[in-house]
């Protein structure tokens, strides 16, 4: 496989969120990882519209989304970045409300590994990590286990769906298309 690199650095708005994802689908297509396109779009998607939604401040001056995405035949890498307002407390669990709270969480459990480094008045940098989904260990086993039916990439996207609503419209909504239920209750605040 060929080493593929991509570094951008484009402004923070929503305009820019479509160019982003079409470069990394170019970069991903063709490849081993273009299996794991829906997740790795999803994260990518998630960690831009983050710095697009809560990473400025309003008025700032020249809001950037910087974005270095490398692949090689062992896992592809997703950094973005940006210069803003930062974070003040890390979210280890989802939290549903009416301004988000899902993404973080729904990031680290899409990618085989997941860093967010973030310093109030600095910004925050977030890396996902994607394994090669066809390259076998020594014992001859996938390095991360596949889902074999084709709905559970229309499953993420009607979970991100569903997210994107508004919490109190969430309320006992499920959803069974990746072969699991999921179901969000306002009263307990998890899903199952």
């Amino acid at each position: 496989m060929i080493d593929r690199r991509l570094k951008l650095l484009l402004p923070s708005q929503p305009q820019s969120l479509t160019a982003i994802r079409e470069e990394v689908q170019d970069i991903i297509s063709g490849t081993d990882y273009e299996v794991r396109g829906p997740d790795i779009l999803v994260v990518l998607s998630e960690a831009c519209t983050n710095v697009v939604r809560h990473a400025y401040a309003e008025g700032h001056i020249r809001p950037m989304i910087g974005l270095d995405c490398t692949l090689d035949e062992v896992s592809l890498k997703l950094m973005v970045r940006d210069k803003g307002k930062g974070l003040t407390h890390c979210i280890d669990e989802p939290v549903f409300s009416e301004e988000g709270g899902f993404g973080l969480f729904l990031m680290e459990k899409l990618s085989d590994g997941f860093e967010c480094y973030s310093s109030p008045g600095f910004g925050t940098v977030i890396e996902a990590l994607f394994k090669n989904p066809h390259r076998a260990t020594a014992k001859g086993r996938a390095t991360r286990r596949l889902v074999g039916d084709t709905k559970a990439p229309t499953a993420w996207k009607n979970v991100v769906s569903m997210v994107n609503r508004r919490r109190k419209d969430l309320s006992g909504t499920t959803d069974e298309s990746a072969g699991c239920k999921i179901l969000f209750d306002d009263r307990i605040r998890h899903y199952i």
